[in-house]
């Protein structure tokens, strides 16, 4: 009887084991593969941009994201909420300081001493007359602070994957990315140390958080989805102010 019944316990775990695997496969294998072909885009682009860092041309507005980010260091390492930064100007009113936190967090992880980092850059002398100032960043300090912007270029350009998936297109969000990524315009921009790139990536996010909502308020499951849209978009506000350049002449003293 031991030996009859060896065969059908035997069909019994094959059998166990299938409708496991299949349980797996099925509900949770799209998603698996969705977050791996990201990661994948991710990598690649991180890679792509990381070679663009060291070949493009310095922008003065770097030596400003990285001179003002120094608010990080007066809000969180010293708790300094009097100082005179904090009165208002140009830089407090005219242009949201959300991104210059992330920029000196990078650098400090880095090992960088905010204390002794560049000033903001002075328009109205070249290159060298600010490089004397010290006015313009090292080389070492700019290729860290750009780390920083590469990583969120990178989660950018895997995000547009991630769009094209709730609009039920992979493949077109695959050569979306790989365009974005490859685009001559894009790692000129998004590896420099300046807010394209972070800003590019909470309007992405903020856009497939709204796309996911929008397909799961059919079964009455948005709502969650929805709340995540707030926080993005306001990072995304908090990170570059669009009308910047309109404010400016009222945040100026």
């Amino acid at each position: 009887m031991g030996l009859e019944r060896l065969p059908i316990a035997r069909s019994g775990r094959v059998s166990g084991v299938k409708v496991a695997a299949s349980a797996i496969s099925g509900p949770l294998r799209a998603p698996l593969v969705h977050a791996l072909v990201a990661l994948v885009l991710f990598g690649w682009a991180f890679t792509v941009f990381d070679g663009a860092r060291s070949r493009t041309t310095f922008h003065p507005d770097e030596s400003d994201w990285i001179a003002t980010g120094r608010l990080f260091g007066y809000l969180f390492l010293r708790g300094d909420l009097k100082h005179e930064v904090w009165n208002g100007g140009y830089y407090m009113l005219a242009q949201p300081p959300g991104f210059r936190y992330a920029f000196r967090t990078g650098l400090w992880l880095q090992g960088h001493d905010l204390n002794t980092l560049n000033q903001t850059y002075r328009f109205d002398g070249d290159l060298e007359a600010n490089r004397r100032e010290g006015r313009v960043p090292t080389g070492a300090v700019l290729m860290d602070a750009r780390k920083v912007a590469i990583l969120f270029a990178a989660s950018a350009v895997a995000l547009l994957y991630v769009v094209a998936v709730q609009l039920g297109t992979p493949l077109a969000g695959i050569a979306a990315a790989l365009l974005a990524g490859a685009s001559p315009y894009l790692q000129t921009h998004f590896v420099r140390a300046m807010a394209e790139a972070p800003f590019g990536f909470f309007l992405l996010a903020t856009l497939a958080v709204c796309l996911a909502t929008v397909r799961r308020s059919v079964g009455g499951f948005g709502v969650g989805y929805a709340m995540l849209a707030i926080p993005a978009l306001g990072l995304a506000l908090a990170t570059k102010a669009p009308s910047g350049n309109n404010l400016s002449e009222v945040a100026r003293p």
